[in-house]
């Protein structure tokens, strides 16, 4: 048991857990996830650990989507972000890369999650450990971290063509700032075609 499903536990909320194998070789753990579980990538949260004038501050976002460096300096009420190194994300929240949760961490930061986790009745994140997700309400979260929620998502801006209908990918074409361009975009981890295209 992780210390992130231990404290969802002790809380008595409800949440479940989602299990998968992990390939050690995969460019994004969120969007592995996200494609091996089968799961829209809006719903699949990546915790990342930042730096808002010398403070640690954990900020979640859709896998598929970056975070707004900017965005979330404002929140914070810092005047500058930049995100922490390997070393010291590890350090603080005692989790290994692909794994942080934002539940049971080392040392407890300010928690910021992206506002669209509020459109979903549950969200999926990593329960501690690669190959683990955990499920809950986006409210029993903010309860559970004391944590709040902001804009802090931004499209990464990679245009591309709309796949054919019924591809894995075609399920999952998010709305982004580009479409008022015309365009759309996808993650990078959403290359291949479903089982049914290939």
């Amino acid at each position: 048991m992780t210390p992130a499903v231990k404290m969802a536990e002790d809380a008595g909320v409800d949440f479940r857990l989602h299990r998968y194998q992990h390939d050690p070789g995969a460019e994004s753990y969120g969007l592995e996830a996200a494609e091996l579980l089968d799961l829209d990538p809006r719903r699949v949260f990546k915790t990342l650990l930042a730096v808002v004038d010398d403070q640690p501050q954990v900020a979640m976002v859709p896998v598929h989507l970056s975070l707004d460096l900017k965005a979330l300096a404002k929140a914070a009420g810092g005047k500058k972000a930049q995100m922490a190194d390997a070393d010291l994300a590890q350090r603080v929240t005692g989790y290994v890369l692909g794994g942080i949760s934002p539940l049971g961490q080392k040392r407890r930061s300010p928690l910021w999650l992206d506002q669209s986790a509020l459109s979903f009745d549950t969200l999926y994140m990593s329960a501690g450990r690669r190959g683990l997700e955990i499920e809950m309400a986006a409210v029993d979260l903010l309860a559970l971290t004391a944590g709040q929620c902001a804009v802090l998502a931004r499209c990464p801006g990679v245009p591309w063509k709309i796949p054919r209908q019924g591809c894995y990918e075609a399920r999952f074409v998010g709305a982004c700032a580009l479409q008022a361009k015309g365009r759309l975009c996808r993650p990078a981890g959403f290359q291949r075609p479903c089982l049914s295209c290939r």
